[in-house]
């Protein structure tokens, strides 16, 4: 099945802004500013990248601060 040429832009955008996605271009960042004890903010669905870059790398952060933010944990959080 062919797919509408319109549609291939929203799958890159959807792998773009995918949680894992999000959660690596954060760590990369944080390495880029060589950033330490870093406390978090998360709004609205970067409550969720907030939580999911705490399980990934928590000794990268010293807090979270979560305001409005959507927050939810899958069954299998990495460890």
């Amino acid at each position: 099945m062919q797919q509408h040429p319109s549609l291939s832009f929203l799958l890159q955008a959807s792998e773009f802004y995918s949680l894992d996605a999000s959660v690596s271009r954060l760590i990369a960042l944080l390495d880029q500013l060589d950033a330490q004890n870093v406390v978090l903010v998360g709004n609205s669905f970067g409550g969720v990248i907030a939580t999911h870059a705490l399980a990934v790398a928590p000794e990268r952060f010293e807090g979270v601060v979560f305001v409005d933010a959507a927050v939810y944990v899958e069954e299998k959080m990495p460890k």
